[in-house]
């Protein structure tokens, strides 16, 4: 089975979600600031990135794990998904996650850093306030994910 967290971009919440899956960041305990100001940097390189799924590692059960950014097409992404699988008769099992906690506020942060570059330091403070706000929801919903895993229930 593979698992693909998506959302608008891939470098935030999707990422954030399929580290703490794999555990690469512990569920319920906040990566540290070197991290988050990483993952702050991936998110302004990478935002406009669309369509490249990222294999992420394995899952505690042997399944792949992947990011992809998809802007807001969801949908077509689960329809894609779901086509290929039925055209080519693919047997393997594609769990889809949406990742859209907090989603809104990352291009807002990076635009406003885009146009004016001098107030990086409170753009950097905004996303780190809101990442950590963000953190312990993302936690709940990979929990809740994974059980359903474990359970066979569909995503």
């Amino acid at each position: 089975m593979k698992v693909i967290y998506y959302g608008n971009t891939a470098t935030y919440a999707a990422y954030t979600m399929a580290a703490i899956h794999i555990g690469i960041y512990d569920e319920g305990k906040l990566p540290c600031l070197d991290h988050i100001l990483r993952q702050w940097e991936l998110c302004f390189i990478h935002h406009l990135q669309k369509g490249n799924l990222i294999y992420m590692g394995l899952d505690d059960g042997l399944r792949e794990i992947y990011v992809i950014g998809c802007g807001r097409h969801g949908k077509v992404l689960e329809k894609i998904y779901n086509g290929l699988n039925s055209v080519y008769d693919i047997q393997e099992e594609i769990q889809l996650v949406k990742a859209d906690i907090g989603e809104g506020w990352i291009g807002f942060l990076i635009s406003l850093f885009q146009h004016f570059p001098s107030i990086e330091p409170i753009v950097k403070k905004l996303f780190i306030r809101m990442y950590k706000k963000a953190y312990p929801l993302w936690c709940k919903k990979v929990r809740r994910e994974k059980e359903k895993i474990k359970e066979g229930k569909k995503l």
